[in-house]
């Protein structure tokens, strides 16, 4: 922690050292997580555009200079904005995630596929039918009764966002932003009823 903390600062990223909570705040923060073997969690801010994808390409290019590694208990989770979405546009992504899983498992090594991780679970492991009569987000986020899935709505009740859980932890900033901007596009699609052009 203190080396990232030192790396961290010294770059004039604000970055704090805390102890496990899920409250946002306008600066980095390192915490404890039980789920990561051996180290800590980054948590970002909020982060908007190319603005936010800058600082994070900060972020993880200093952690990797200062030697940061990460192991098959780290994931790297993305959260996005939900406060503008409606039951059906999450609707839509839940099913567009779920029926293209099986291509988005094959970008991802094997710990984070199928159900093969126990912090993000296959989406075929839910009650599709049940989901899909749901009335309102928050119904959704109770009948799946667990953020553990690779798409979680869990975080919608806590903070406003859809989590995707699936990708694994990284240091690699060319990773992160294609996710970034795969999961952008996934959401923008789903949202504005757009069809992909190839």
């Amino acid at each position: 922690r203190e080396t990232a903390l030192t790396a961290l600062r010294a770059y004039g990223i604000s970055v704090q050292n805390e102890s496990y909570n899920h409250t946002n705040r306008p600066h980095w923060k390192l915490v404890h997580d039980a789920s990561v073997r051996g180290g800590v969690e980054v948590v970002s801010p909020v982060l908007h555009g190319e603005q936010g994808l800058e600082e994070a390409r900060a972020v993880a290019d200093v952690l990797s200079d200062a030697g940061a590694r990460v192991n098959r208990s780290c994931g790297f989770h993305v959260h996005f904005d939900a406060s503008d979405l409606s039951v059906d546009d999450v609707k839509t992504i839940m099913r567009r995630y779920a029926a293209h899983e099986t291509e988005i498992d094959a970008l991802m090594p094997p710990s984070r596929r199928g159900a093969g991780n126990l912090y993000c679970n296959t989406l075929t492991r839910l009650p599709f039918d049940r989901l899909m009569r749901a009335s309102s987000i928050q119904d959704m986020a109770r009948i799946m009764g667990s953020r553990y899935y690779k798409v979680n709505l869990q975080a919608f009740q806590r903070h406003g966002t859809i989590e995707f859980r699936q990708h694994s932890g990284t240091t690699c900033f060319t990773k992160m932003r294609n996710w970034v901007l795969f999961l952008h596009k996934l959401v923008t699609f789903a949202t504005r009823g757009q069809v992909p052009v190839a």
